[in-house]
């Protein structure tokens, strides 16, 4: 149950970062979003990703980070 979202701006002028806060029962944390426009989720949790702090510049989710490394080497 989503009890409060919001969104903030964090980082690089236009870099939101979603804050969701549920009941006391569980708590998700920060969530940032992949900077690909195409990226099939878009939104990650920090801890679900590996992230602790916001990341400074762009930041890719692994799926992303993975076909863009792919695509250079072409």
């Amino acid at each position: 149950m989503l009890l409060h979202q919001t969104l903030r701006t964090a980082g690089k002028p236009g870099r939101q970062v979603k804050v969701e806060e549920e009941d006391e029962r569980s708590s998700y944390g920060e969530m940032i979003a992949c900077d690909n426009n195409e990226c099939k989720i878009e939104w990650f949790h920090f801890g679900c990703v590996g992230l602790k702090d916001q990341p400074k510049g762009k930041w890719y989710c692994p799926d992303c980070a993975t076909v863009k490394k792919s695509r250079k080497g072409r």
